[in-house]
């Protein structure tokens, strides 16, 4: 038996400064390369962006309720994980010992501000700091209007445990984004006019938005408490004049941190709906970021085309109870499974460069137009489908 109500995931109004986050699974947080303009290797962008999900992928290329890639949500899982930590039961005894499956849907949509800043203050070096600030509303529940006695029972569970809310009403930073690069450019080498190249060593300061443990609809602004440290390389070759290939690859790791979070009790229990709140010790894994990208500019004065890719690989976090009071056993196996995803995004950038016409500024702007597709082309699962879009204005100096 099976009962369908709607989860709504998140409705986000934001300010953006892009801290290029890749190990976000919910909102792909990561902006196009740089394209570095001669003479002009300090800029700063600001970008207004929407984006929208409404489904997830799955691990099996099947399209899945964004919730349900933590586990699918089951009434008698939740009813008996209760009974072990002394909680009443909310379903009848009759009731009891049957799949009460619920489908959760939900849809997460942001608005915001996008704005990123590159300063280059030597030959070699160049300092960056980035950060995010997201500003979540409230959203009313959709109300299910069959079986209407689990419905309620559903409901006197949550209040039980204390989800008291399916919708994410949050605001504040993501993680503050500082990182140092060193970098050069050489002329009329590899057999292309110019080529640049560079390596960062980033620092992910904790200071976003975490997950709130009375809603399963919220989620991070970043690495949800923990911070992080990241190295990426990245080199741009102009084959051609006004003909660009560029690479990024970017290794992200999180420290580990003892957290107070939901704790599944049976296997089979979504974290994120749990019964039991308790310590746990997670040890996040590495994230990897590869990106590589094709740009042709000046089709026509100052019109140009940028296509990108993005592939971001996360492997499995280690959870370790870290209660003092183990007396309630806890199974963490499901929790570890469903932290490993993976995403494909595919990038269209179309910009129109006002330095590549006759008469010149002090600062000559770059209007763009960007638009992220998710992918199954490789390693895409367990990852809202989530549509990116972006108006914006680069003023390189």
């Amino acid at each position: 038996m099976s009962k369908k109500f709607f989860f709504i995931m998140a409705l986000i109004s934001a300010s953006i400064v892009n801290a290029d986050i890749y190990d976000n699974r919910f909102i792909p947080l990561f902006s196009s390369p740089q394209f570095f303009i001669d003479g002009q290797e300090s800029f700063f962008e600001v970008d207004f962006l929407a984006a929208t999900a409404s489904k997830a992928f799955a691990t099996d290329d099947k399209t899945i309720g964004i919730p349900e890639i933590f586990g699918i949500f089951d009434l008698n899982t939740l009813s008996n994980a209760m009974v072990q930590i002394g909680e009443k039961s909310p379903l009848r005894s009759d009731l009891r010992g049957q799949k009460y499956p619920f489908v959760v849907d939900g849809r997460l949509q942001s608005q915001g501000f996008f704005m990123r800043y590159y300063q280059t203050f030597r030959k070699y070096y160049t300092f960056g700091a980035n950060i995010i600030f997201l500003n979540t509303q409230e959203v009313r529940n959709l109300k299910p209007g069959e079986m209407y006695e689990l419905e309620l029972a559903r409901r006197e569970a949550f209040e039980e445990i204390g989800l008291t809310d399916n919708y994410a009403w949050q605001h504040g930073l993501s993680d503050l984004d500082l990182y140092f690069r060193f970098g050069n450019k050489w002329n009329y080498a590899l057999k292309c006019r110019k080529v640049y190249a560079g390596v960062s060593l980033g620092l992910l300061a904790p200071t976003g938005v975490k997950t709130d443990l009375s809603s399963a609809a919220s989620i991070p602004y970043g690495g949800n408490g923990h911070t992080g440290l990241y190295i990426r390389g990245d080199s741009v070759f102009e084959v051609q004049e006004d003909k660009k290939v560029g690479f990024v690859l970017q290794a992200t790791a999180r420290l580990p941190k003892t957290v107070t979070t939901r704790m599944p009790i049976v296997p089979s229990e979504p974290y994120i709906f749990g019964a039991l709140i308790g310590q746990v010790r997670i040890n996040p894994a590495a994230t990897i970021a590869f990106s590589p990208y094709f740009v042709l500019e000046h089709l026509r004065s100052g019109l140009g085309v940028g296509i990108f890719y993005t592939l971001v690989s996360h492997r499995k976090d280690k959870w370790t109870d870290a209660r003092s009071n183990k007396a309630v056993p806890v199974d963490l196996n499901g929790a570890m499974k469903t932290s490993k995803w993976g995403a494909d995004y595919f990038t269209i950038d179309v910009l129109y460069d006002f330095g590549k016409i006759k008469r010149k500024h002090a600062i000559d702007p770059i209007l763009s137009f960007r638009w992220d597709v998710p992918s199954m082309l490789f390693v895409s699962h367990d990852i809202p489908q989530t549509h990116k879009i972006s108006l914006g204005v680069t003023l390189a100096y």
